[in-house]
């Protein structure tokens, strides 16, 4: 929406017509849906739909939650809409916060985890509902791209704060509510 906002063209595209919905209407209360075009991912062939060329792909936390061996498949089908030299920009969990997950021991167990399916991590990370999530590091992502892309930053951080049962709403930052511990890798790849 931000680079909307700021004059860029922009195409969402989402699993969710809800969620795609929501996105017309504040890119109409917004004023900038003349520069938005909306993309309803309901099968990989969907992805032939695509205008582009396009400059930049942002997948903000979508793309990991879906097993590998689908997201190459999408990625190889959104990749040809990408303009050479034009950016893809990668955000997932890294292998740090999968093996916190096998750190945990699992309520009424006196044991530690040996293994956290792919399923059960994507509830732990992002709630019940959530099929998979799968980490991702510089080295597989890469692999997962193929020979088209070079990896040209990466890094990883971030802290969020649950302030749902404070009662400093305004403050929680600040450490008034939970604090959760959330590691995501941002990965920015050109395309060769």
């Amino acid at each position: 929406m931000q680079f909307a906002l700021h004059g860029a063209w922009v195409t969402f595209v989402d699993v969710a017509a809800s969620n795609l919905e929501i996105l017309r209407r504040i890119c109409a209360t917004l004023q900038i849906s003349h520069r938005c075009s909306f993309l309803h991912f309901k099968q990989l062939t969907s992805l032939h739909l695509l205008s582009g060329p396009y400059d930049v792909v942002f997948a903000l936390g979508s793309l990991h939650h879906a097993p590998r061996e689908l997201i190459v498949q999408e990625m190889q089908l959104i990749l040809p809409h990408l303009r050479s030299h034009g950016s893809w920009y990668q955000l997932a969990y890294p292998l740090a916060q999968y093996r916190r997950c096998l750190m945990q021991t699992p309520l009424g167990s006196t044991s530690v985890r040996t293994s956290c399916s792919f399923d059960a991590w994507g509830q732990a990370t992002d709630g019940k509902g959530t099929p998979w999530s799968e980490w991702y590091e510089p080295h597989k992502l890469m692999v997962t791209m193929g020979d088209s892309m070079s990896l040209d930053w990466c890094g990883h951080t971030f802290i969020a704060h649950n302030c749902s049962g404070s009662s400093d709403k305004e403050n929680c930052p600040q450490g008034s509510g939970e604090k959760i511990h959330r590691e995501f890798m941002w990965a920015h790849m050109i395309k060769k």
